[in-house]
Formats: C-alpha cells, sequence, structure tokens
C-alpha cells in the first residue's frame, strides 16, 4: 500500500465500507503506522497553516484546517483525501465570514477538522510543545485559548524527506514573490534556530539553499518573524521536484499560471 500514489490510494480506500476505515485508524498505536502518503503530507502541513489539536492531557489529537475560499480548491482536495481515506465525516464544506480586527476587512474561509486518533496525538508531540504561561496569557488576551505552541522537531532533517512533503508546505504557507523571482516559505511562528533545523534538513535532504530573511517584527510580541528564501538558481530544480505534486490552482505559488507559462515579474517600486 506504501507503493501507491495518491490516485491509487484514493481508488483503494475507495472500496472499504467507512466503518472499517474508522476502524483501521483506529487500531493504530504509532504515526508510522499511518499510510506513507499520509504522513507525507502531514509532514508538510505541520510547517504549513495546518494544526494538530488537543482538547485537553487526556484526548487524542486531530487534525484541524482553516483556508481562505481563494484556495477552496486546494481545501476540497485535502478534505476529499481524508475523507476517502476515513480521517473526517463527509460534511461538505461550508464558507464563513469572520471580521479581521486588525485590518478591519472581512473575511470568508472554510474550515474542517479529523476524527481523533492515538496516532495524530503523537505527531501532535512532534510538533508542539507546552505553552508558556507567557503565551497563554497572550492568546487569552487575543481571544484564543491554546495550550501548545508549534514546533520544528528537533529531527526534522528526518521527517522532511520527500517531495510530497515540500509540495505540500509550498501550497500551505509558500509564495513566490513576483518582485525578485524568488521562492518563499512563510515561517513566522518559527524561532530563528528552529529555522536553522529547516535549512539543515533541506540542505540535507534535497541540496537546497535556503536563507533565512527577516519579513516583520510582531506588534503584539515583538518577536522577529522570518522567511525561507530559496537561492534564485535553484528555482527551476524546486519547481521540477513539487510541481507534478501540486494542484495547478497552487502553481502561482512557484511562479507559474495554471497553464504552466511563466508568472511574469515587475519591478519593485522605488
Amino acid at each position: 500500500m506504501n507503493n501507491l500514489n495518491i490516485s491509487e490510494l484514493l481508488v483503494y480506500y475507495n472500496s472499504i465500507k467507512p466503518s472499517k476505515k474508522k476502524a483501521i485508524l483506529k487500531s493504530y498505536t504509532k504515526f508510522n503506522q499511518n499510510p506513507l502518503i499520509i504522513q507525507q503530507v502531514l509532514h508538510g502541513s505541520m510547517l504549513g497553516d495546518g494544526s494538530a489539536q488537543r482538547i485537553g492531557p487526556n484526548r487524542n489529537a486531530r487534525l484541524g484546517y482553516t483556508f481562505g475560499t481563494v484556495n477552496l480548491e486546494y481545501a476540497e482536495w485535502l478534505h476529499r483525501l481524508f475523507v476517502t481515506l476515513g480521517y473526517c465525516n463527509l460534511k461538505p464544506l461550508k464558507a464563513t465570514k469572520h471580521f479581521h480586527a486588525s485590518s478591519q476587512t472581512w473575511y470568508e474561509h472554510v474550515t474542517f477538522n479529523t476524527f481523533a486518533f492515538v496516532s495524530l496525538t503523537e505527531l501532535h508531540s512532534m510538533y508542539y510543545r507546552p505553552a508558556t504561561l507567557e503565551e497563554i496569557t497572550r492568546q487569552s488576551k487575543s481571544g484564543n485559548n491554546f495550550l501548545f505552541t508549534k514546533r520544528i522537531p528537533l529531527n526534522i532533517a528526518d521527517l522532511l524527506t520527500s517531495d510530497l512533503t515540500l509540495a505540500v508546505w509550498i501550497m500551505d504557507d509558500g509564495f513566490f514573490d513576483i518582485y525578485d523571482g524568488r521562492i518563499k516559505l512563510a515561517t513566522h511562528s518559527f524561532t530563528k534556530d528552529e529555522i536553522e533545523l529547516l535549512i539543515n534538513a533541506l540542505k540535507l535532504n534535497f541540496n537546497l539553499e535556503f536563507q533565512s530573511h527577516q519579513a516583520r517584527i510582531s506588534k503584539h510580541t515583538g518577536n522577529i518573524h522570518y522567511n525561507l528564501v530559496l537561492s534564485k538558481k535553484q528555482v527551476p530544480d524546486f519547481v521540477a521536484r513539487v510541481k507534478p505534486h501540486m494542484l495547478p490552482c497552487m502553481w502561482y505559488k512557484i511562479g507559474l499560471n495554471e497553464d504552466g507559462s511563466l508568472i511574469i515579474t515587475k519591478k519593485a517600486k522605488g
């Protein structure tokens, strides 16, 4: 089963009754018992916008996703993958609006969660640590209630090993800078030391040369937020790696239009 691609995996799981799928997933006690493709997708999600959620210390973890409706096709693709393999229910995605106070703007988004499983609790332990009192207090003031803070595992070089993981990461948190022609990854929630772990893993496993560039300083915490920036000469190699695993609607994140043509770069103002 681990030799199947995503399309073949979907065909295989479509032949299994939903109740049996959930029983199979409940039997997994280790994260690496999940299908290899799911492991690769989830490592990309954890590096990007995906979240592993635990309501309490004695509860198993589930996965949570929120996407702006501009990326609805990607959200539907990911949701369909999880539904077919038995990780979440068939409830269709529904767009809702929320007000972003800092920008005074209304946004539309879709949200979905998976079921909670023991094996996902191990994934949670990889990518989260208990939040500090300062972090909990800050989140409470913003109306959130998070007991855990996302982190980069020390052994990320053992986890970030597949082109599919890179593709999911770029679809989640990547972007193409039309002014300098570079591919960048937003890594704002990670520390400088954690970003160095990512840079080393990308060099070791893919021979890709990324650098960390300061993106902005958080108004709430004063922390410096960084982007990972790919060497311009390696953009073609990176595109060749991830493009086969990406939805055409997301190719704009690697500098391509949906028809495969190059996005034209612009001159920076000033």
